[in-house]
């Protein structure tokens, strides 16, 4: 097996010694904050493993590098008061658990730093926070706490979010309430294309290994364009080039990567399984178990795969829902983008459902792995 100086590249806390890919973004939120009168309230959106966090960590080290400046990074959970008591335990901001409150935590912040000149707070990942609304009611507690405090110390500051909430929903959830004086500015982060991941996976392998070399050029490449393909998220490139490290004997060839990726996609396929309900997991590998290679992917017909549905729960000894919700949940799924309901041209128009050629395999192997009658009971 391959054996790297360190593994902590490929961890999600790694921080690169350059950030390649978004100067543009970092550069865009120095402007809006640091290199402006009054600082902007900035919203950064993108979907996973798109450097947002990342972006973030060197904008903290950037703004407290240029004078007297703090910036304060809250990973939310699903309670907003333990990602708070989390991010004061980290920065060893000491509120007593009984009075932690956002205006609470502003004030012993600012009493600790009465010199300071600009003090940034960035939410990172609000939509993990159940009920959301609870985010907004945070934030402006904030905001309202640290303009009260603007007035007696004079310093500047700014709320920044990193999500994959869109901006414009942002606006409306954050910004609804009409004494909201957020003010929220957007900074976009764009897919990763193929390239940039490769640049992305050679930095990785540069700190792990002494030889670049130790992959071959057309693993990376085949890597990087299915990343691309998903999303272009970069933790997963992590997750299938640590899989073909630990598989590789002296250097990491396209056979190993192919293997790497075929991992990936049914750990991908797991975590879609694990997270959707029960119900709507189980109709999605009955339908998946039924489709055969059609002209346009694999298929199969929706009447089939409800019968087939019905049958098992009664094999399980499990009391499914009624027929009209078993072709709601199917609904659903097509519109989580899982398969396609297309109209047949035969007699009554029947309805197939069509999943794309690469998934169906890989739901089926995560699927026979599963407990259904657990899961469903």
């Amino acid at each position: 097996m391959l054996e790297p100086k360190t593994f902590l590249p490929l961890m999600d806390e790694f921080k690169p010694p350059k950030l390649l890919y978004r100067d543009e973004q970092l550069q865009k939120m120095m402007s809006l904050v640091y290199e402006r009168g009054l600082p902007e309230n900035l919203w950064l959106e993108g979907v996973k493993g798109l450097g947002k966090t990342l972006t973030c960590r060197c904008f903290a080290d950037e703004v407290q590098a240029r004078g007297n400046n703090r910036v304060f990074i809250m990973r939310c959970e699903r309670s907003i008061k333990m990602s708070l008591e989390n991010m004061c335990e980290a920065y060893r901001v000491h509120v007593p658990k009984k009075r932690l409150s956002p205006s609470s935590v502003a004030r012993k912040i600012v009493e600790d730093n009465p010199n300071v000149d600009l003090l940034v707070f960035i939410i990172d990942e609000p939509e993990e926070v159940h009920p959301f609304n609870e985010v907004a009611h945070f934030t402006h507690s904030l905001y309202n706490a640290l303009s009260d405090l603007r007035e007696k110390f004079g310093f500047r500051f700014s709320i920044c979010f990193a999500s994959r909430i869109l901006y414009i929903n942002a606006v409306r959830l954050m910004e609804g309430r009409r004494d909201s004086r957020l003010g929220l500015r957007p900074v976009s982060f764009p897919p990763y294309n193929a390239d940039q991941i490769v640049g992305i996976l050679r930095q990785l392998l540069s700190i792990m290994f002494d030889d670049v070399g130790i992959c071959e050029e057309e693993a990376l490449g085949y890597l990087a364009r299915h990343i691309e393909r998903v999303g272009s998220d970069i933790r997963e490139a992590k997750r299938a080039l640590k899989y073909a490290i630990e598989r590789s004997e002296d250097q990491i060839t396209l056979a190993v990567m192919a293997d790497a990726v075929e991992f990936i996609k049914d750990e991908w396929w797991r975590d879609q399984l694990a997270n959707l309900p029960p119900y709507c997991a189980f109709l999605l590998y009955t339908a998946a178990e039924l489709a055969q290679p059609g002209v346009e992917g694999y298929e199969a017909s929706q009447s089939d795969v409800v019968d087939r549905c019905i049958q098992r729960l009664r094999a399980l000894e499990v009391d499914g829902p009624g027929l009209r919700t078993i072709y709601y949940i199917l609904s659903k799924i097509a519109e989580k983008g899982f398969f396609k309901q297309m109209r047949s041209s035969g007699f009554g128009n029947p309805i197939r459902l069509v999943f794309d050629k690469g998934d169906v395999k890989h739901i089926i192997r995560v699927g026979r792995s599963i407990n259904w009658k657990e899961r469903l009971t």
